[in-house]
């Protein structure tokens, strides 16, 4: 993909997350993309990929996501983001708390001609969770 093919793919992002519109989210993904996920583990097909989408805008109806930074190269590309919101709804198996969060991330993608064929996100799952309050760590000694 061109540098300003992936940079559409960015725009396509915002406006996806900002309109919470998981059709948007994934126009781009091939029918078989494979997302690796800290929380929902090994994700197949931009079906499947929607749910995940749609199931974080229940939990979290106010969340906000912004593209920080872009790193492209070939078939490739590294875009670094912040995501926050309230926990709202139930969100993997966990009740709603009212509390909200903020993670800072990254997502490297494969493409293969202008499609997603792979994502892997990165993240720390286990702040979210203390950020939320369905996690507690033990104060250091």
């Amino acid at each position: 993909m061109t540098r300003g093919e992936i940079e559409r793919l960015v725009e396509d992002a915002r406006i996806g997350w900002r309109t919470r519109d998981a059709d948007l989210l994934v126009a781009r993904c091939a029918e078989d993309c494979v997302v690796e996920s800290p929380v929902h583990g090994l994700i197949k097909g931009r079906a499947r990929i929607a749910e995940i989408f749609r199931a974080w805008f229940s939990a979290f109806p106010d969340v906000q996501f912004e593209a920080t930074d872009l790193v492209a190269e070939d078939d490739r590309a590294v875009m670094f983001w912040t995501v926050t919101g309230t926990h709202n709804a139930e969100f993997s198996g966990f009740p709603a708390t009212g509390r909200a969060f903020q993670i800072r991330g990254a997502s490297l993608y494969t493409f293969s001609h202008t499609q997603i064929v792979h994502e892997r996100r990165l993240y720390d799952f286990t702040a979210l969770l203390m950020q939320i309050g369905v996690l507690k760590a033990k104060p250091a000694p």
